[in-house]
């Protein structure tokens, strides 16, 4: 009876001993080793849940990327803003008190150098003007200059005769330096 056991032991190759599982059955006092394939097993039940096991090393580095756009060419420009003023003069020659806007002409004033003007310069976007009566800063609302005039809006109050009248127009320059290669 070893003799037969013994015989049957091996009666598969190895290689096929891997992909199959040998059952041993006793039939009638003889050792019989039937071939069961792992497909007709009977799964058992599920088991529970483990616990969550240690982050892993990081993946390799991902494929680069493609190219983006051409960046400008060398360092960026240097940009200073730089304010400008021109200020303009008028004293009253007469009392000057009305209902309605009285305008006072540009070549009435004289500029920071002395010289009668010919327009208020730097007026634009880029600015604003305060307008100084009797040395007080006024508020918007009761004048308007533009490049040739001055507009005053009284409404009853009256400047009188040898009172300063000044305009200041402070203008904002951007100014670009290019940068150094």
């Amino acid at each position: 009876m070893n003799a037969v056991k013994k015989q049957k032991k091996h009666c598969f190759p190895k290689k096929k001993r891997k992909k199959i599982r040998i059952v041993r059955k006793k039939c009638l006092k003889k050792v019989v080793c039937v071939r069961v394939p792992k497909s007709k097993e009977l799964p058992g039940p599920r088991g529970e849940q483990g616990n969550r096991g240690l982050q892993g090393p990081p993946g390799p580095q991902g494929e680069q990327g493609v190219a983006g756009l051409q960046g400008p060419p060398g360092p960026l420009p240097e940009v200073s803003i730089v304010p400008m003023v021109n200020r303009y003069y008028y004293i009253a020659d007469t009392d000057i008190s009305s209902s309605a806007p009285v305008i006072i002409p540009a070549n009435l004033f004289i500029d920071d150098n002395g010289d009668l003007s010919t327009s208020f310069l730097g007026l634009g976007p880029n600015s604003y003007y305060n307008l100084f009566i009797n040395g007080i800063l006024q508020t918007s609302n009761i004048s308007n200059v533009s490049p040739n005039t001055l507009i005053l809006y009284p409404e009853g109050s009256t400047i009188y005769n040898g009172t300063p009248i000044t305009i200041e127009i402070i203008q904002f320059l951007a100014l670009v330096i290019p940068g150094v290669n």
